[in-house]
């Protein structure tokens, strides 16, 4: 993956979670990839595709939920997906995530709720791609949370929520403000300002794609401009555009594409840069949410991470929450994971494809035993 490629992929926030942007990059995946820890039927458990509306916005939610069998009331979670448009699966080069972790949290006796994004799937929207912020995505994971309310096998005391990369960063904005969230568990969630982040995101995946010293120098100043000009209050949105694509035109790392290449790129940089998601994120700090949060919180990160640096962003959130006196925090890294929370040799984003695991099993027994050891009676 060449660096400008990277340099797009970082900046517009797409690798926050969501990788699926990459279908254009050199990356050689499988016609038919090996998934060994996706489930299959029949499964030991209920698995209903459900609808609710976020009566706020006017908008229908799509998903699946899945209930251990039994009386119940089960203790419940809701995951949450990282940044852009992904479907209830958090689907990524033939992986499943969310999948694979529902099933296995359902088989401890947890129900889970899995949906689609605005958009996405069965779900529908308001407005373009980028209009909603993490904002917006914090009011439908409460309105799932109001469906699971009227859900008479769900323990109304026990409703938490498990959030990806900046699923990671909505899940304290809902907690800190719903007293009735029980639990959030971040899977490589942000615990820095964003605008840190994505500086440290840029130089950790060029150097997991072994980029060189000068290469990195280069990119990290383009970096700083770019994000310069994202920071700037003083413009408005419509502003924002033609100075990002004079930036870009004056860009060097551009002067190998045809003239069309050099326009597309600008052109998408421009767009993605320029929406009310990208510069409400870039914006965000989430200790101002982490630090409002009373539940208990299961933090953990992938020392390998490049999308959401491990050390930075672990230490962050400890900090925040000590500083709103939560003293329920568990907070965990893995050596050799990924974003993905993959094994892996580097980090860099085109493992993803070829590695045949989808989660650890170390993670997800770690997300089933905080949960279960809190909220399962023996």
């Amino acid at each position: 993956m060449n660096q400008l490629t990277m340099l797009l992929l970082s900046l517009a926030g797409v690798l926050m979670g969501n990788t699926s942007s990459l279908a254009s990059a050199s990356i050689d995946t499988p016609l038919a990839p090996k998934r060994p820890q996706e489930p299959t039927p029949p499964f030991p458990y209920h698995a209903e595709d459900v609808t609710y509306d976020n009566a706020s916005v006017g908008i229908e939610l799509a998903g699946t939920l899945t209930t251990p069998y039994g009386p119940g009331p089960f203790p419940a979670a809701i995951m949450i997906t990282g940044s852009g448009q992904q479907d209830r699966n958090e689907g990524v080069f033939g992986h499943k995530p969310f999948l694979v972790i529902a099933d296995h949290l359902t088989r401890k006796g947890i129900a889970v709720l899995r949906v689609d994004d605005r958009g996405i799937g069965g779900s529908t929207t308001i407005g373009p791609e980028g209009a909603a912020t993490s904002f917006d995505f914090a009011s439908d994971v409460e309105a799932g949370i109001s469906f699971l309310l009227k859900r008479p096998r769900i323990d109304p005391t026990k409703i938490g929520l498990i959030g990806h990369s900046e699923g990671g960063m909505i899940a304290p904005i809902v907690a800190a403000r719903d007293p009735r969230v029980a639990f959030i568990v971040l899977l490589a969630g942000p615990g820095i300002p964003i605008v840190e982040l994505l500086h440290l995101q840029t130089e950790a995946l060029l150097r997991a794609d072994a980029a060189s010293d000068d290469d990195i120098a280069v990119a990290m100043e383009h970096d700083r401009q770019v994000l310069q000009i994202v920071m700037d209050t003083s413009l408005s949105l419509e502003a924002v555009t033609p100075k990002i694509q004079e930036l870009m035109q004056a860009d060097p790392s551009l002067n190998g594409m045809t003239k069309i290449e050099k326009h597309k790129a600008i052109e998408h940089m421009a767009k993605k840069i320029s929406t009310p998601w990208f510069r409400t994120f870039a914006r965000y700090d989430p200790g101002t949410a982490l630090v409002g949060v009373r539940c208990p919180v299961l933090a953990v990160n992938g020392e390998l991470d490049c999308n959401v640096t491990c050390q930075e962003n672990l230490i962050g959130i400890s900090l925040a929450l000590a500083q709103g006196g939560n003293t329920d925090v568990t907070i965990r890294a893995f050596p050799g994971l990924n974003h993905a929370f993959q094994h892996c040799q580097t980090g860099a984003i085109e493992e993803i494809a070829q590695l045949e695991e989808t989660i650890s099993a170390e993670v997800l027994n770690v997300v089933a035993d905080w949960i279960t050891s809190r909220f399962i009676k023996e």
